[in-house]
């Protein structure tokens, strides 16, 4: 998937623009905050959901609700993993709301544009839009956001040994749904 950890000086920068924050409120600093950590926070929100727009909204009511709730944040240094935990639940909020019942759906392949995306790509997004949002949501953490077992646990909110066993049957649906598609592809093309 490529590296998308942050680096050292952008994760102080962010603990620092937090902190100040919490301290008096400045559109611009919160404005900054957005710009360093929108793409990550945005991607997570939409593989989530396995619904851009779906995703979209919920990462801008994230925001929404970091910004009327930051004095209440503990650690200003894990304003991500935050922030991460705020989108995680507004997503199930809205899982459990009513009038949102299932409904047939398009992946998140139909949804954005995939015209440029390398086969390894469109295989994982594929991969990944087939499995329940929990499982979803844990190689998500661990392996493209690059979060360690104990952050993601914090995340989700279950102990680390829960995320070892929910990991593992994650990753076994991830490489079920991989060889599938290769399956598929290969008989596609005899």
């Amino acid at each position: 998937m490529g590296n998308t950890s942050l680096s050292p000086e952008t994760r102080k920068e962010i603990g620092r623009l937090a902190r100040s924050l919490q301290k008096n409120w400045d559109e611009s600093v919160f404005g900054r905050l957005v710009d360093l950590t929108q793409l990550r926070l945005t991607r997570f929100c939409i593989y989530l959901t396995n619904n851009e727009q779906l995703g979209r909204d919920i990462c801008q009511d994230t925001f929404l609700k970091a910004a009327d709730k930051i004095g209440k944040l503990k650690n200003p240094d894990t304003f991500l993993e935050w922030m991460f935990t705020i989108a995680r639940n507004l997503h199930l909020d809205h899982l459990k709301s009513p009038k949102n019942k299932p409904h047939s759906e398009l992946t998140i392949l139909d949804q954005v544009g995939v015209e440029d995306e390398s086969d390894e790509k469109l295989a994982v997004r594929n991969a990944l839009s087939h499995m329940e949002p929990e499982a979803r949501e844990i190689i998500m953490l661990v392996y493209m956001e690059e979060y360690s077992y104990v952050q993601a646990a914090e995340i989700i909110g279950i102990t680390e040994d829960a995320l070892h066993s929910r990991l593992k049957k994650a990753k076994e649906v991830f490489k079920k749904n991989i060889e599938n598609q290769h399956r598929f592809k290969k008989a596609g093309s005899s």
